[in-house]
């Protein structure tokens, strides 16, 4: 598991309600939590592992992670399974999801679950940025806006597109805990407000929901 730490020249705050991104991947898992006002950021490389034994290894360091930062909420990207995906694929995503959000409900961790549609809205202002027409878009293409997006809006420098993912569900995380409300950005406060977050999975007899993540 690689991992980095870079810091916001824009804003830094003291995070009481640690948030944790997570963009799931089956072979690079970007994550992100903020401490002490540095963005801790890194991948869960799964390499050439494949089946049981890469959904093995990537749940174990998740684990790691939620030890290492003991999140209150974790913001997740949920499914994106487009039609064109092979089945295969598609049943080894949900897996992993599966994997995942087990071990986080067993974890009495609070799961904001984020359409991929609603975190590149909020950071770019289109749902479907980076999505050219009559042509299949690239990687680049798809997580490029996200990357300028937090150059742009936030003063946060990332080239990585997971861990890039990663943080922007960070920040829409803390935005809805009430940690990071962005009050000098109106219009990224506009968007943030204005994303369907609603589907939020509760832990057990940990929720934050009734307090910190009402409508």
């Amino acid at each position: 598991m690689r991992l980095s730490r870079s810091t916001s020249p824009k804003r830094s705050v003291a995070v009481e309600r640690r948030v944790l991104g997570i963009d799931p991947s089956l072979t690079s898992t970007g994550w992100s939590c903020r401490v002490d006002g540095i963005i801790h950021r890194g991948v869960i490389d799964t390499g050439a592992l494949r089946g049981p034994r890469r959904l093995d290894y990537a749940a174990s360091q998740l684990e790691k992670l939620v030890d290492r930062f003991n999140p209150e909420l974790v913001a997740y990207e949920d499914y994106a399974m487009g039609g064109s995906a092979a089945t295969g694929r598609v049943f080894d995503i949900g897996e992993l999801g599966g994997v995942f959000k087990r071990m986080l409900w067993v974890r009495s961790i609070d799961v904001l679950l984020v359409p991929p549609t609603v975190l590149k809205k909020a950071l770019t202002g289109k749902g479907n940025a980076g999505w050219a027409r009559g042509k299949k878009a690239s990687t680049k293409d798809k997580k490029q806006p996200i990357v300028d997006g937090l150059f742009t809006n936030f003063g946060i420098s990332v080239q990585q597109y997971d861990e890039a993912d990663a943080i922007g569900l960070m920040l829409l995380g803390e935005f809805k805990c009430g940690v990071n409300t962005y009050p000098k950005n109106a219009v990224i406060s506009a968007r943030f407000a204005a994303a369907d977050l609603s589907n939020l999975v509760a832990g057990k007899l940990k929720s934050i929901a009734k307090t910190t993540l009402a409508a």
